[in-house]
């Protein structure tokens, strides 16, 4: 994903939604290793859309899919691990 001035912002799947009103960040150290998990537990991304725009979208306003709605067969400490690391909230993500 780029910015207006056609700078590379990073991965567009993974996303910090920061702050009130919907603002969203892109970091590079944010979650990598949440989405992945989530990725490997539910063998897809946790949002999907047609265009990077719209996953942002996804990210900042939709609620995550719970891992074992999609795939029963994972265990429930993965999936709070997961849910922890992918939280919305900043506070409620696991501190660095």
């Amino acid at each position: 994903m780029e910015d207006l001035t056609g700078k590379q912002l990073g991965q567009y799947r993974i996303v910090a939604p920061l702050g009130e009103g919907g603002m969203a960040a892109v970091y590079k150290a944010y979650q990598p290793g949440g989405v992945m998990l989530y990725e490997m537990a539910t063998g897809r991304p946790p949002f999907a859309a047609e265009t990077p725009m719209a996953i942002l979208f996804k990210h900042i306003h939709d609620p995550l899919p719970p891992p074992r709605t999609i795939n029963p067969a994972e265990s429930a400490s993965v999936e709070r691990v997961i849910l922890k690391e992918l939280a919305k909230e900043r506070g409620d993500r696991y501190q660095t």
